[in-house]
């Protein structure tokens, strides 16, 4: 669970096969001449609580638009709903990354418990969602992504 709260230098090196293949829906978006500037920030809340996330309300969405245009379009047709609930400010922030100790994680969509099952193994447990009243075409498009990039054989 630490990559959740302050280790986000270690995807370009980890990864980056997925990244390169457009397999995460960022190709190029994080490392290379691709790269779109982020304003990342590291929030530690103490006692091994923290998030990392992005201020950026100048740049577009997490998903590459040619790959995914039907969740940019969704994440930025709630953006009103969001100002409305959470304040102006709530606009430029996108989604991130984050723990509460001692073994619940959250990204993207999904949370994830994770279980010691001894000095060497962990065992994790991932679950997605989603807005209930998300259209179904993006609900199985959702579905998948979460199976294909967190699943058992997943990318990530």
């Amino acid at each position: 669970a630490d990559n959740f709260i302050g280790d986000s230098y270690h995807i370009p090196v980890t990864h980056i096969s997925a990244t390169r293949t457009g397999f995460t829906g960022n190709r190029g978006a994080v490392i290379g001449p691709n790269a779109q500037r982020r304003r990342s920030f590291q929030v530690r809340a103490g006692d091994g609580h923290g998030v990392i996330t992005q201020l950026n309300p100048d740049v577009d969405f997490r998903w590459n638009p040619e790959e995914h245009p039907d969740i940019n379009a969704y994440e930025k047709s709630i953006l009103e709903e969001v100002e409305r609930h959470l304040g102006p400010r709530a606009k430029g922030i996108r989604p991130g990354v984050g723990t509460v100790f001692p073994n619940l994680s959250f990204e993207s969509f999904t949370f994830r418990v994770w279980h010691p099952r001894g000095p060497d193994r962990t065992e994790v447990w991932s679950f997605a969602y989603i807005d209930k009243d998300a259209p179904p075409d993006l609900k199985r498009t959702m579905h998948l992504y979460h199976q294909r990039r967190f699943g058992p054989a997943g990318a990530f």
